[in-house]
Parts: C-alpha cells; structure tokens; sequence
C-alpha cells in the first residue's frame, strides 16, 4: 500500500489507459474483497467476482470493457489496500473476521467508533491507521499480546503460569490466520488478473 503524508489528501482517483476513475474504499467493502477472494467454495464465476469488486469501490460506475474492469481494480489492490507483511514466522496474531468482536468493542471503547455505523462511510486507510493506534489496554490489543507471548522457561515454581497461559493461547486462537486470509485473497486476484489478462490480449 502506498504510505501518504498527513497534509495530503489521500487519492481517490487511479489513471487506466489515460482515463480517471475515481474509487472509494470503505473498510467494509474492502473487508470482502479480502473474504471474496480467499473463498475456494464461492460460487461466483471470476467475471462475477470483477464485476462485484469493481461496482464496490468504483464511484458511479458506468459500463466499461471487462479488461479495464480488472486493471482498475487492480492498481486500486496494489496500491491503495495491500500491505506490507510485518515481523517474521507468519505469526497468527489476529484476523479481522475471527476477532471482529474484540475490534469492534475496541474501537467503541478508545474512539466511541460505532463500526457498524460507519459501514460504507469509514475509509480504509482511516480504519488501518486507528486499528493500528488503538491503546494496549484495548481487547484487541491484549488479545493479540496474549498471542504474541512466548512461553517462559520450564521451571519447578513455574508451571502454573505456564498452564495458565497455554489456556489463553487456546481460548484465543485463531482458525485461520490474517496473513493466510490476505494471502489467499491476494493470491486469488493475482491469479484472476493474470488469467484475465492473457485472455484480454495485453
């Protein structure tokens, strides 16, 4: 995703082909996108899975070749919603879907931030950036240090602590982890983009 400075207006436009087309990224929709992709049982056809991305973060969309479809979604993914992977070992700290109750109290608690509210308003990069802020004392945040903590030493009076927090890890863990989701779904529309291209010629 490309980093903006504070005092510039985050863009809203990409150029496909010397045409502007201006997008919108509510956290929401890009929330989808990121579970549309990563869904090997959707039954949706590829051309229905452009079609829906595209009529989601394409402001008034109007009737254009599929091909451009799929190249504006494409520099939008590439430049606007993917991120970097941070830390090494494909740690499974959280999941947007998995802990999206913990995030939602969170945002409610530290910025009295209804996310259900700002459905369709909350832009993406604003909602990275919260999430990112939120305090430590956060449920998110104690969730994802509870996971992040590695197990002490084995020691005779230690134990019982030991014990202890192998029960959080298991209370707390996740089924599928936020990287392998993303990567799923990035790897699912790179697929797509790569197929869609070679058939479109170019």
């Amino acid at each position: 995703m490309v980093i903006h400075s504070c005092y510039e207006p985050f863009p809203d436009t990409v150029e496909i082909d010397g045409v502007q087309v201006r997008f919108i990224l509510p956290f929401d929709r890009v929330l989808q996108f990121y579970d549309l992709f990563a869904d090997k049982s959707s039954v949706l056809t590829d051309a229905e899975k452009v079609e829906s991305v595209y009529d989601w973060f394409v402001k008034s969309p109007r009737k254009v070749p599929e091909m451009f479809k799929i190249n504006v979604v494409d520099r939008i993914v590439k430049d606007y919603i993917s991120q970097e992977r941070k830390g090494g070992g494909g740690e499974r700290l959280y999941d947007f879907r998995a802990d999206s109750s913990y995030i939602y109290s969170s945002f409610m608690l530290a910025y009295g931030i209804d996310l259900f509210a700002e459905q369709g308003k909350l832009p993406w990069w604003k909602f990275v950036s919260l999430f990112e802020g939120l305090p430590e004392d956060s449920k998110i945040k104690k969730v994802i240090e509870i996971r992040a903590r590695p197990f002490p030493k084995s020691e005779r009076n230690n134990q019982e602590m030991i014990n202890q927090l192998a029960e959080l890890k298991r209370v707390y863990a996740l089924p599928v982890s936020r990287e392998e989701r993303e990567k799923k779904a990035n790897d699912g529309w790179n697929r797509l983009f790569d197929m869609m291209l070679s058939k479109g010629g170019g």
